[in-house]
């Protein structure tokens, strides 16, 4: 509520004179978050994780992530990403649903916990501790190393 008799403005204030004061500040409507639904596959090798950087520009640019896929894919579409990423899927470990909320857009995620056959493909093959040395991954995505080591 303002109190326009106490205000040092009001000699100057639009509200004040026009007696619009009440309708002040207006308020923005708040947008709506988008939601992006993807598929992250942690795919893991001798004790190494698959990671790749991001592009330069946009969302999280220049930081490491999983790879992962637009859309949440169902166990066997996932299997067969894999397979056209050049890697041979030796166990689908486990599945976990996962969201992160930045300021705008809400990522809903389906982890997929696989193990191949050999490192190869475009990634860079890190374990944990190199990792988390030498790779800044957002907490979009390191989210899903505590889901690594759960019981």
């Amino acid at each position: 509520i303002p109190a326009c008799e106490k205000c040092p403005c009001r000699a100057f204030c639009g509200g004040a004179l026009h007696g619009t004061a009440r309708k002040y500040p207006v308020r923005l409507e708040k947008k709506e978050r988008k939601i992006q639904e993807k598929t992250v596959l942690i795919l893991s090798c001798q004790g190494k994780y698959a990671l790749e950087k991001r592009p330069g520009k946009g969302l999280l640019a220049g930081l490491w992530q999983f790879p992962n896929l637009e859309g949440k894919l169902e166990p066997e579409a996932a299997l067969a990403a894999v397979e056209k990423l050049g890697l041979r899927p030796r166990e689908l470990r486990r599945q976990t649903e996962r969201s992160h909320i930045f300021t705008h857009i809400r990522w809903d995620m389906r982890g997929y916990y696989l193990e191949v056959q050999e490192p190869g493909g475009t990634f860079t093959w890190l374990t944990r501790e190199e990792a988390a040395t030498q790779a800044a991954l957002p907490t979009a995505f390191r989210q899903f190393w505590e889901d690594e080591y759960r019981v």
